[in-house]
């Protein structure tokens, strides 16, 4: 048997007998008040355990905001996440040239085309109409 399962078996004895009306008033009226400031410290436990993110920081007449967390972190704290920043930038601009070397210009003409022609772009989609173009076209020379 694990201990919290004896813990929480003696725990149950206990309040049993307590409902039970076996305890005198003064002893149940003890009781409750201790259990009232075991709750009260507990939450203030609680409360001090948790730190803010962020806290403003005052010395004088100057006021600045200061990063909570781990003492000693320092400026290491915010130098990882501006390099993390920057060695993205520099990819992105890195890949830009090759990405403006990989757009193919045909795609621009053909896209002009499409907009500058009479027929809906929806007529190209048609395979009655590609059927059409099929026949009426002349084919390709390929050597």
């Amino acid at each position: 048997m694990t201990t919290q399962k004896r813990i929480d078996q003696f725990a149950n004895r206990i309040a049993a007998r307590l409902e039970g009306g076996g305890v005198p008033h003064d002893v149940s009226e003890r009781l409750r008040i201790a259990r009232q400031q075991a709750l009260a410290a507990r939450k203030t436990a609680a409360l001090a355990a948790a730190q803010p993110a962020s806290a403003i920081v005052t010395q004088g007449r100057h006021a600045a905001l200061a990063a909570g967390g781990e003492p000693g972190f320092g400026w290491l704290g915010w130098l990882a996440p501006a390099l993390a920043l920057a060695a993205l930038l520099a990819g992105l601009l890195a890949l830009q040239p090759q990405q403006m070397r990989l757009t193919d210009p045909r795609v621009a003409e053909v896209d002009a085309d499409l907009v500058a022609d009479a027929l809906p772009p929806k007529a190209y989609a048609d395979p009655g109409f590609l059927q059409y173009l099929r026949l009426t076209q002349p084919p390709a020379n390929v050597h």
